[in-house]
């Protein structure tokens, strides 16, 4: 009997680790997998998504560029609205794609507003998960900031 106590004893202890183990570990998202990353470029040097007496306009058709680790993977150009998508396939895990990937605005700020820098990249953001779909990882950017200010 002490024998049997001991071993669900045991059988119950190596589940509730093996759950609270597994509550810890980042999603698990295969290497070559489909990530969805989207966003909204606004013509503000300072990231403020709305002024209440004024609202900050989109920047339309800035070129976006999404780059990991210093190289540039994929290019748009945002739409009407200040809004671009990207959606490609990485060689990398998830970990990987969220701490060396970014999206930068190239086309200098200027070109929505002549009072703001003419800087090149002008914006950047980060990768922040949004959630996982059977097709593909949902990631968004941060806010933008200045080039240098992340």
């Amino acid at each position: 009997m002490a024998m049997k106590s001991f071993i669900l004893i045991s059988i119950l202890i190596v589940i509730f680790v093996g759950t609270q183990a597994e509550a810890q570990l980042p999603p698990l998202i295969p290497v070559g997998a489909s990530f969805n990353i989207s966003g909204s470029v606004l013509c503000s040097a300072d990231s403020s998504v709305y002024n209440v007496t004024t609202p900050t306009p989109p920047f339309r058709n800035a070129t976006v560029q999404l780059s990991c680790g210093g190289n540039v993977i994929a290019s748009t150009t945002t739409n009407e609205s200040g809004g671009f998508s990207f959606l490609v396939r990485l060689q990398a895990i998830l970990a990987t794609v969220l701490a060396s990937c970014k999206v930068d605005v190239v086309t200098p700020l200027s070109a929505c507003n002549a009072t703001l820098p003419s800087t090149i990249p002008s914006l950047e953001a980060p990768l922040r998960l949004v959630g996982i779909t059977l097709n593909s990882t949902l990631l968004i950017t941060g806010p933008f900031n200045m080039m240098g200010i992340l």
